[in-house]
């Protein structure tokens, strides 16, 4: 929506699902997607292939909670704030021992009542940085918000970018 926006190629889908290599300038694997993956193995594969369609001086960029903060957010049922008319509700039960956890989600709105359900397997940002060391990539950045806030002790959230290896 934002001008020239529509001047910029966008592909939206799984990043194991993009043919070739070295076509893109940035790869941004939105809002803690890549987490969906089961385990690390499809992790490592899915960032080994997100590499691959870098082209030179392209990075990789993902945003996600840091681990820690799956801790201190309530565990179980939680109001989710909106806003929109609908009342989303979520319950929540994360494992530190198998990196996993799982969300429920409960909408209500004017079309009824829907249930999703979302599995996670979590990463430190150091083991992503072993990932992408894996991948052949090495960290660029990383900020504690998107306004490129530094990430701190306090921070609840990352935003990492890597950049291929020289």
């Amino acid at each position: 929506k934002k001008p020239g926006g529509r001047d910029i190629p966008v592909v939206i889908g799984s990043v194991g699902d993009v043919p070739g290599t070295g076509r893109f300038s940035v790869v941004y694997l939105a809002g803690g997607t890549f987490f969906e993956l089961p385990d690390q193995a499809q992790q490592i594969d899915s960032m080994t292939h997100a590499a691959r369609l870098l082209a030179p001086g392209g990075v990789l960029v993902f945003d996600a909670n840091l681990p820690r903060t799956l801790y201190m957010s309530p565990q179980g049922g939680q109001i989710i704030q909106t806003d929109s008319d609908e009342l989303i509700v979520r319950h929540r039960i994360a494992d530190p021992v198998t990196q996993e956890y799982v969300s429920h989600y409960v909408i209500t709105g004017a079309d009824g009542i829907r249930h999703f359900r979302v599995r996670f397997r979590y990463a430190g940002h150091g083991e992503l940085d072993l990932m992408a060391r894996h991948a052949g990539l090495r960290l660029a950045h990383r900020w504690g918000s998107w306004a490129r806030t530094p990430l701190a002790r306090t921070s609840s959230y990352h935003v990492s970018a890597y950049a291929v290896a020289a």
